[in-house]
């Protein structure tokens, strides 16, 4: 609901008006992907003639199975050399780079926040915003939102298997405040996941806890007493 009312009504503005995403503050404009970023893909002659996982390397490739809830998952990973990462600059992910599943699971994304480190592999796209006009994560933010997942459902082709193409992600629609307005948006969202985070760890730690307790009472370690 947060996330819902940022992205659409920013913060203190008074008047609003109509555009292709509904309502929204009056000085906000609305741009397609493509007009604020550049969003590319791995061609399939460089993974067939340069991609060889047998080998490994220091670079991780990102595959479709890498991005869940916003976030990258490394808990299974392929690798490759960096010097085939260095030679095919345009699918290397640096930080600020964002990525997005395309076939399968549409619409799973994440932020790279380490240079050197990653590399796009099939089905995943990079997305590199120009920041001068919007912030990494403040794109990010957009395209986790339930109006943007509805909409990237809506541009995906539906066969046998989910697809997304490069031009309809490129044709996703953003709503922009002012880059100074995005990052106290961010600072918002940053503030809210940091609390969310901090729950998560107690629940963990109160789950482990409890499985703690109950084999110890299951083996005998600990009486309980009932009056």
């Amino acid at each position: 609901g947060t996330m819902n009312e940022l992205l659409t009504r920013g913060i203190g503005h008074a008047e609003f008006k109509n555009s292709l995403l509904g309502r929204i503050p009056k000085n906000w404009d609305v741009f397609y992907i493509n007009d604020i970023a550049f969003v590319t893909k791995l061609a399939g002659f460089e993974y067939s003639e340069y991609f060889d996982y047998s080998i490994g390397g220091d670079i991780i490739a990102i595959r479709a199975l890498n991005l869940k809830n916003a976030k990258l998952d490394l808990k299974e990973v392929q690798t490759i050399p960096k010097s085939v990462s260095d030679k095919l600059p345009r699918s290397k992910l640096q930080k600020g780079d964002l990525v997005i599943s395309y076939v399968g699971t549409v619409g799973e994304v994440a932020l790279i926040e380490k240079s050197e480190k990653f590399h796009l592999a099939p089905n995943v796209a990079k997305i590199t915003p120009n920041q001068e006009k919007i912030l990494p994560e403040f794109l990010l933010h957009n395209l986790m939102s339930n109006k943007t997942k509805k909409l990237i459902m809506l541009l995906g082709t539906i066969t046998s298997q989910p697809s997304l193409n490069m031009g309809n992600i490129r044709k996703i629609l953003i709503s922009l405040p002012s880059v100074k307005e995005q990052r106290k948006i961010c600072n918002i969202f940053s503030s809210i996941d940091n609390f969310i985070e901090i729950k998560i760890k107690k629940l963990k730690k109160y789950k482990s806890l409890k499985k703690s307790l109950m084999q110890d009472l299951l083996t005998g370690k600990v009486r309980v007493s009932v009056n």
